[in-house]
Formats: C-alpha cells, structure tokens, sequence
C-alpha cells in the first residue's frame, strides 16, 4: 500500500488509489485522472475538512493551469502564423528577384 497515492476525476471529484506513476481512467467520466500527489496514508490521515481544501486547491491550481494551456496554445498559433508568412515574404523577395534578373537581360 506504500506505493500508492490518491488520484482525482477532474470532471466528478471523485478519488481513487492506484499504483504510483499511472496514466489512469475515470470508470465513470472515462478521462484522465490527476495525481492528487499524496501518498494513500497521509490521505486517510487528513480530516474530511482537510482533503475538501487538499481537492479544492487541485481544482484551482487547475483552472490555473487550463488558463496558461490556453494562452500557450495561442501563442503557438500566432508563431505558426509569423513563421508561415515570413517564408511566404522570403520566397515573394525571391520570385521578385529572378524575376528582376531575368528582365535584366
């Protein structure tokens, strides 16, 4: 049992203990769980008062965390859209160029 810690479904709140290191599904949500990183003794040492705000600090920490996915999700667009228009612009200088040259003749 000392290898197992506290897992949680980020959609229902619900907890479960698995293995250590698990990528593991709700039964009922069939997502992902979040490691709640805390072993299954320090949880069942904690009163009920207790692992309320130990699920209520996941639930922050989070939203937190779905609000940078989000802007970093954002600024990946925006960089795929400079990188895409900077090599239109390069090859645009190029065509523009052997076109220059070839008039020149």
């Amino acid at each position: 049992m000392a290898d197992q810690e506290k897992y949680i479904c980020p959609v229902c709140n619900k907890t479960f203990k698995y293995s250590k290191n698990l990528t593991v599904q709700c039964p009922q949500c069939k997502i992902d769980l979040l490691d709640m990183d805390i072993s299954i003794e320090d949880w069942e040492a904690l009163s009920p008062k207790e692992k309320r705000a130990k699920i209520d600090d996941l639930n922050a920490r989070r939203t937190e965390l779905l609000y940078l996915d989000r802007i970093h999700k954002r600024l990946r667009t925006i960089s795929r859209w400079v990188v895409f228009f900077g090599v239109l612009f390069v090859i645009s200088i190029i065509v523009v160029s052997f076109n220059t040259c070839g008039s020149m003749k």
